[in-house]
């Protein structure tokens, strides 16, 4: 384990929440052998984050693509695997007349904003490395000049 900073704090924070609030409802649904609607939407969000962080994952797979087009085909990819998600639930439980549409929407905004924030990230790294790499290229050039 890292030792935890302020520039860490809050990722160690997720981290942790995650796992305690995971391990807790799955505790509870083997200590009550069932499953209320708040820990199945709970397990639900769990399993979407998951597909839309394996997704993300593999953005560098799109390099040859514009930001924003690669974001919405990571965001149509991410989305289908979640509506195949719940259209293979709904196959083993009835689905709400609704359920589409309010995943679409409980889904896409958080899924939306996380992004935005991914790959801003991404492009403020990604131009700090090309300033280094410039850096150091500059730098081997005027060692290798000779001297006059």
């Amino acid at each position: 384990m890292r030792l935890i900073t302020r520039k860490n704090f809050l990722s160690v924070f997720c981290m942790v929440f995650t796992i305690m609030v995971l391990g807790e409802n799955f505790l509870e649904v083997i200590h009550s052998r069932s499953v209320n609607p708040t820990q199945f939407n709970l397990f639900w969000t769990a399993v979407f984050s998951l597909v839309s962080i394996a997704v993300l994952s593999r953005s560098y797979l799109l390099d040859g693509l514009s930001p924003l087009r690669a974001g919405i085909l990571l965001y149509l990819v991410t989305l289908t695997c979640v509506f195949g998600f719940v259209f293979l639930s709904g196959l083993r439980t009835p689905l709400h007349p609704h359920a589409f549409r309010d995943v679409f929407f409980s889904f896409s905004v958080p899924y939306l904003l996380f992004s935005f924030v991914y790959f801003r990230r991404l492009k403020r790294e990604t131009e700090r490395l090309d300033r280094d790499i410039r850096r150091l290229r500059e730098q081997t050039a005027e060692k290798k000049r000779p001297l006059s």
